[in-house]
């Protein structure tokens, strides 16, 4: 029994030793965090872009966690930027320290109507959750007519010339009557003109997905203001804006 109890003193704290690390070893892991885990992107008109939405990916766990991917689902409807967001994950396979997180964003631009759902799945070295889903849901509406912009160029000089094209179209399948017009948004925030419209409003008469395009252009004054301004092209009946198009152009000296 002396023999015994000697051995006990001798092994027993090993063992608990030897127990306690093993412990500690196993509970050692990486885990992964995403919030949000759904995006609802809401309505957006067919051949518009939504505005990023961010998914922060974190490590919960007390190991590195390694991402070794991100599959997006239906990249014809949604788009992953890897490199959005306040902390850019900067790739599809980070690794995220303990405690630390990295971003990416999502986008949504229908190419057709109705309901369009979507998900990210993020695989990971997370021994409980190797694969985790994002899911996205949008819906895509057309508008009855639309506009776009296609600038020659978005940096222009005092005296300079500002031209692009403008294209409306009809997208169902009758014949509609509406006024195009458009007006700018100056650097410091105030319209131009003030009242009323820089162009327009002018009617026009669509049949069945008909088109019209045309080559617009402004001088620029000497006297305009330096920085970055927004055109505006609206489409519609007086109150009720059926689509919005826009672009963005600097002014420089």
């Amino acid at each position: 029994m002396r023999i015994l109890n000697i051995l006990m003193r001798i092994f027993l704290p090993i063992l608990l030793i030897f127990v306690f690390l093993s412990l500690g070893i196993a509970s050692a892991s990486s885990d992964i965090s995403v919030s949000p885990t759904n995006i609802d992107f809401g309505t957006l008109k067919v051949g518009r872009t939504s505005t990023p939405s961010v998914i922060t990916i974190s490590n919960t766990g007390t190991e590195d966690l390694h991402i070794s991917g991100m599959l997006l689902w239906d990249t014809v409807n949604y788009s992953l930027d890897v490199n959005g967001g306040i902390n850019p994950c900067g790739s599809e396979t980070p690794s995220i320290a303990p405690n630390d997180n990295c971003t990416v964003t999502v986008t949504f631009s229908p190419t057709s109507t109705g309901t369009i759902d979507g998900n990210l799945a993020i695989s990971s070295d997370d021994p409980d959750m190797p694969i985790l889903n994002v899911l996205f849901t949008g819906m895509g509406t057309l508008p009855w007519c639309g506009c776009e912009f296609s600038p020659d160029t978005t940096v222009i000089q005092r005296g300079g010339t500002l031209s692009f094209g403008a294209n409306v179209t009809n997208y169902t399948s009758g014949t509609w009557t509406f006024y195009y017009a458009t007006k700018v948004m100056m650097p410091n925030g105030n319209w131009y003109p003030g009242s009323g419209y820089l162009l327009g409003p002018i009617k026009a008469t669509l049949t069945y997905h008909e088109s019209k395009f045309k080559e617009i252009s402004h001088f620029i004054p000497y006297t305009a203001p330096l920085g970055t301004y927004t055109y505006h092209g609206y489409v519609g009946m007086p109150g009720n804006i059926w689509d919005e198009c826009t672009f963005t152009f600097i002014v420089t000296d």
